[in-house]
């Protein structure tokens, strides 16, 4: 049996991630956020959601994140839209692209966008997670690195204001 201090050692070395899960259908948002609830990597996970990519342009400017699952379909603002717009304000984080849409040039485009994987629904839980796993260790937390970036910014207004 461990004892307590190694038992809260090891809540302490857990860190946190941030996921954004942006998707017009409530129920795959819901899903997806009790998947990561669930899962067992070493990290805790925060979990922010947003109906579509309007609203997630406004968390990402908001706040930093870890990961984005994002929509590739979806009334307003799609998810290549998003793309272009962490792009366009430099917001650098792994997108996984989920979409219904089976057509091999829509998941050559995303990655022409710079997904980190494209992912086909119905999502194969298993095969999600593997990949969340190979996107949360292939690059520094995102948070670290706005956090870098604004530290090094000699111009006051280094966060973007959302109207």
């Amino acid at each position: 049996m461990r004892n307590v201090s190694a038992a809260a050692h090891d809540e302490e070395a857990r860190v946190t991630k941030r996921i954004l899960i942006v998707d017009d259908d409530r129920t795959l948002r819901e899903v997806l956020k009790n998947f990561f609830l669930a899962f067992e990597h070493g990290h805790t996970y925060e979990i922010a959601t947003a109906p579509d990519g309007t609203y997630a342009i406004g968390a990402l400017l908001q706040g930093q994140f870890d990961l984005v699952l994002l929509d590739m379909r979806m009334p307003l603002m799609g998810g290549l839209d998003v793309l272009t717009q962490m792009r366009h304000h430099d917001i650098r984080v792994p997108v996984l692209m989920l979409t219904g849409n089976q057509d091999t040039k829509a998941a050559a485009e995303a990655l022409k966008h710079g997904v980190f994987a494209y992912v086909p629904k119905p999502v194969a839980m298993a095969h999600l997670e593997h990949l969340v796993a190979l996107a949360l260790s292939s690059v520094p937390p995102a948070a670290d690195d706005r956090r870098r970036a604004a530290q090094h910014d000699p111009t006051p207004e280094s966060t973007v204001p959302v109207s």
